[in-house]
């Protein structure tokens, strides 16, 4: 009997390994981009500070909770240590009612569980799941508005678990070396891009450079028609003058002569 629990301490003790690992490998896919400053970055990489750290489990427990008929039942969890392992029990005492889990962060919404009717035969029902990104927040919703003749009744117990000492320590290791990773190459990238950007400023700089001339020679031009068409009308005018003059001596003879 030992051995075999012990065999299921080291299975369980694996797949949180290895989910923890995923969760990392997730996280640190998207984090560059999600994390604007130094501070956002190392606050998803280094997790809890380990200076006063207590891995202390933390229980949620409802027992013979009502749920009215055409009503639902939510119990929100905030979720803060990164690798946290979660671990629910619902009981049903009769009929049956529809459950579902969500996680809610910065990024979006999870589905945990997706919505579907869980039976009294079933029950107690139990499963046990790793937050790997925080802040979270855990909505377990039971759904009871498609009946509306029956009250439904439950009983439930949540239990959460944050990662021991040294999983906080492995979980900062193995995610701070892939981000390392993805730093470094975003930057030699980001080196190339500024360059092209370089490059391709000194290139619109030169065409301003070369427009502002051009505008300034058409500015020029523009003065110089502008103040030849003042005295090209300026001359338009005493024409019309000597013409209507010599017109009226020419066709009506000299005032003098009359």
């Amino acid at each position: 009997m030992a051995d075999k629990t012990n065999t299921n301490s080291e299975s369980e003790a694996r797949a949180v390994d290895e989910a923890e690992a995923t969760a990392d490998a997730a996280m640190v896919s998207n984090l560059l981009q999600k994390a604007p400053t130094i501070e956002a970055l190392l606050q998803q990489i280094d997790g809890p500070s380990l200076t006063s750290y207590k891995a202390e489990e933390s229980s949620y427990v409802g027992h013979n909770l009502p749920i009215t008929a055409g009503g639902d039942l939510e119990v929100p969890i905030q979720i803060a240590v990164a690798g946290s392992m979660v671990h629910y029990e619902v009981e049903l005492k009769s009929h049956d009612v529809v459950f579902e889990i969500i996680a809610e962060r910065e990024e979006g919404v999870t589905i945990v569980k997706e919505a579907s009717r869980v039976n009294a035969v079933e029950s107690p029902i139990s499963q046990k799941f790793l937050v790997g990104s925080v802040p979270c927040m855990l909505t377990f919703r039971w759904d009871n508005s498609y009946s509306w003749m029956r009250e439904k009744v439950i009983s439930y117990r949540i239990t959460v678990t944050p990662p021991n000492r040294d999983s906080v320590i492995k979980g900062r290791r193995r995610r701070a070396i892939p981000c390392l990773k993805a730093v470094q190459e975003d930057l030699q990238e980001l080196k190339v891009q500024a360059q092209t950007a370089k490059a391709e400023k000194e290139v619109k700089r030169n065409l301003v450079e070369k427009l502002k001339q051009q505008l300034q020679e058409a500015q020029h031009d523009f003065e110089n028609a502008k103040k030849e068409e003042m005295v090209l009308v300026e001359r338009e005018k005493l024409r019309k003058e000597q013409e209507s003059a010599l017109l009226q001596r020419v066709q009506k003879g000299w005032p003098d002569e009359k």
